[in-house]
């Protein structure tokens, strides 16, 4: 019924335009599925060569090894810092202890002479862990009584302001009566004991210590203001009326 060639035609000579032609064509080339692990293989291989011949990462090397010595440069030039200012402080507490020396002492009352340096160096303090003075309420309530605002942890400020300061004033001896003498030349020197709280640059300086009631690391600070006293009310007169 069919007449049939005498030589077939070979299988790549049909036409693709069947379905059989495109399922013949498409089996000669390997799946996208089956090439992409085999691709991404190779890259991952390919990058990780790269990265062993790289040096990229030989920058970071030299500043790990240099950050801790930057970050103790640093703490140094803060705890430099908070000592250039405590003795500015400290400086205005000795010439407020004068200015107070000047009146207080010839009319008999030292005290205040340290009371003024106290309250100079009360903001400079730490809190003291120690209960606050009967001098340091007393302070606490006249400054709110006259309309100056004060923290509520002033009392403990100047508690410890109170350990940590010395107040000393030449002459300073028993036969120098500022009550019944004219006025003199005197220096008033103010040393206080400075709380470090730097880390890694405390060590270099300052000595372990513990200050009302805190323990740690200090720095003696002192300085010294020169004024003139006043003449005593109670200093004898000379013929012009001036004492003598």
């Amino acid at each position: 019924m069919f007449n049939r060639p005498a030589h077939p035609r070979p299988l790549n000579s049909l036409p693709l335009g069947g379905g059989l032609g495109r399922g013949l064509e498409t089996s000669k080339q390997p799946s996208a599925a089956c090439t992409r692990p085999t691709r991404s293989l190779a890259v991952a291989l390919r990058l990780f060569a790269r990265t062993l011949h790289s040096d990229r990462g030989s920058a970071a090397v030299p500043f790990i090894l240099a950050l801790p010595i930057f970050l103790w440069i640093v703490a140094i030039l803060v705890q430099y810092t908070i000592i250039v200012n405590a003795k500015l402080l400290i400086d205005h507490a000795a010439q407020s202890a004068a200015r107070a020396a000047v009146t207080s002492l010839p009319e008999g009352h030292p005290e205040n002479v340290a009371a003024a340096a106290y309250l100079g160096l009360a903001t400079l303090s730490p809190l003291s862990t120690l209960p606050p003075s009967v001098q340091a309420d007393n302070v606490y309530r006249a400054l709110q009584n006259t309309g100056i605002p004060a923290a509520d942890t002033f009392p403990a400020r100047y508690t410890y302001a109170m350990e940590a300061t010395k107040v000393d004033w030449n002459p300073q001896n028993p036969q120098v009566d500022f009550t019944t003498s004219r006025g003199r030349q005197l220096d008033v020197t103010v040393t206080y004991r400075l709380c470090l709280t730097v880390p890694g640059a405390m060590g270099l300086i300052g000595s372990a210590d513990t200050v009302a009631g805190i323990s740690g690391r200090f720095l003696t600070i002192a300085s010294t203001s020169r004024v003139e006293t006043s003449h005593s009310r109670q200093s004898a007169a000379g013929g012009g009326g001036w004492p003598q």
